[in-house]
């Protein structure tokens, strides 16, 4: 068995174990039927690369970042190959680099349970603008991004509005002054006073760590720490959502989505969520009442991943995944 593991626009890190007679680079290339048929630039899931989706608290609105490029063929040894259409309004900034050339969509959700057609938020200014949400108020984005071309490395920003309703340009959160290991996939309190992110900063458990950081009164964000070993193992952990309690977690841990809860002011060893079936999944997000889940499904015969759905069926099991289009 083969296990590869890459980074996607600075976006998420997933690990897929993949048979070693997997056919060498022509055979990764090969066009799949979906390649061919995922060209719908209105619908939420595509040939191109949806990923790092964010429900919003009541469940209407629905935050992802997208690229025209597929990634899947890296996983098999080979390249990136754009199949994805092109959205609307999208902001072509890879300067040569297919894992810069993403942006953040928003759609809604009508009220027949369809899904408008994603929109290009109005903030995607740079390289590759991904994997955030909003403040509770909608006022503030939090996110990753590169302000300059590469070799400067993408880290977590903040973006406001103005008054006049334009976006403001992205400020670093600094919540690092050194930057070689990564921090991505925010999470951030109901209050915007404490941030959960992924990082391979120095001080983990393993490979990557969730850490969480609390912001003081200056406005500056105190020194992050790690969320210790009942959440962060060798493995790697990311792509954390916090309840707006702050006592249950859940997060992706390799392949898998996990979650805990926090006792006595100490999180609960995580436990593997249960959707009946063994799916290689990553990314929640849920509602506030924690009945609806949104995730990403890693689907090797379309050669591509999927933005799905979940609904609480009892304690720790959940639905089928439902794929949103």
């Amino acid at each position: 068995m083969l296990m590869k593991k890459i980074w996607i626009a600075g976006t998420f890190l997933i690990m897929i174990v993949i048979p070693l007679s997997c056919g060498g680079t022509k055979k990764a290339n090969k066009p799949t039927d979906w390649w061919n048929e995922g060209r719908d630039s209105q619908k939420i899931n595509t040939a191109g690369w949806e990923d790092s989706p964010y429900l919003t608290p009541d469940g209407k609105k629905l935050y992802f970042m997208y690229t025209p490029y597929n990634f899947f063929p890296m996983f098999l040894g080979g390249q990136p190959q754009k199949v994805g259409p092109d959205r609307s309004g999208h902001v072509n900034s890879y300067n040569g680099n297919p894992w810069l050339d993403s942006d953040t969509y928003v759609c809604e959700r009508n009220a027949d349970g369809t899904w408008s057609v994603p929109k290009n938020c109005a903030f995607n200014k740079h390289y590759g603008d991904a994997c955030g949400m909003p403040g509770r108020d909608g006022k503030a984005f939090y996110y990753l991004t590169q302000t300059k071309p590469q070799p400067v490395e993408p880290n977590l920003h903040i973006v406001e509005k103005q008054a006049d309703g334009s976006w403001g340009m992205p400020r670093d959160l600094g919540l690092g002054k050194e930057r070689a290991y990564r921090d991505d996939n925010p999470h951030i309190s109901l209050d915007e006073k404490t941030i959960w992110f992924a990082s391979s900063r120095p001080g983990g458990h393993g490979k990557r760590d969730l850490w969480v950081s609390k912001k003081n009164e200056d406005g500056t964000w105190d020194k992050a720490e790690n969320m210790g070993p009942a959440i962060n193992t060798e493995a790697d952990e990311d792509q954390i959502w916090i309840s707006k309690d702050g006592l249950t977690a859940f997060f992706n841990r390799d392949i898998h989505i996990y979650w805990s809860e926090k006792v006595n002011d100490k999180w609960q060893t995580a436990e593997l969520v249960d959707f009946g079936t063994e799916i290689m999944t990553a990314e929640a997000s849920l509602t506030d009442d924690m009945q609806t889940m949104v995730y990403m499904l890693v689907d090797p015969d379309k050669k591509d991943i999927f933005v799905v759905m979940s609904t609480r069926q009892g304690n720790n099991k959940w639905s089928s995944p439902k794929r949103l289009d």
